[in-house]
């Protein structure tokens, strides 16, 4: 298993036992910089809402040697702020990693981390 899947798996367990702190530390270097106050916040806000129950990585697309698109299955009861029943979802979401040494430095010796924000284009969607 190549490294970048290995981070996006402990992100994603992460993200299924609700620890946004750790999440964070999985997060690129580039949006950890630029969400250093409140970044932690914002993965709470955004993520909280859903309950994985189970998720598989289905696809890989190597965009460059500092860059990875993979594509995820969840399943989920979502819980829409300010309501109280969930739904159970299936989605597949793009989840995108880049390499970098440091914030705006993409190399290939540098380490690979999670850009949240790609996480909210999802592709397809279906209420179960």
């Amino acid at each position: 298993m190549n490294e970048a899947k290995q981070i996006l798996i402990k992100y994603l367990s992460a993200w299924k036992k609700k620890d946004f702190n750790l999440m964070y530390e999985y997060c690129q270097k580039t949006w950890q910089y630029n969400n250093a106050i409140k970044g932690k916040k914002w993965l709470k806000d955004i993520f909280e809402q859903w309950q994985i129950k189970n998720y598989e990585i289905t696809k890989e697309n190597k965009i460059s040697e500092v860059m990875i698109d993979f594509e995820i299955q969840i399943h989920s009861k979502f819980i829409l702020k300010g309501t109280k029943k969930p739904l159970n979802k299936k989605q597949i979401i793009t989840t995108r990693l880049i390499k970098e040494l440091a914030p705006y430095k993409p190399d290939e010796k540098g380490g690979w981390g999670i850009n949240p924000i790609s996480q909210l284009r999802t592709e397809r969607e279906n209420a179960e």
